[in-house]
């Protein structure tokens, strides 16, 4: 589907608070909730 597909890598996830139970990533990111992102834009 994408060139070069294997390069990509996670560097964060946001909302993590709002996300399924079943989405997990394998890589360990920092993880971000809404309060976090939301703070960091006052």
């Amino acid at each position: 589907m994408f060139e070069n597909n294997d390069s990509g890598k996670l560097s964060l996830q946001i909302y993590i608070d709002s996300k399924p139970a079943y989405y997990n990533f394998v890589e360990k990111t920092p993880m971000l909730t809404q309060e976090d992102i939301l703070s960091l834009f006052k």
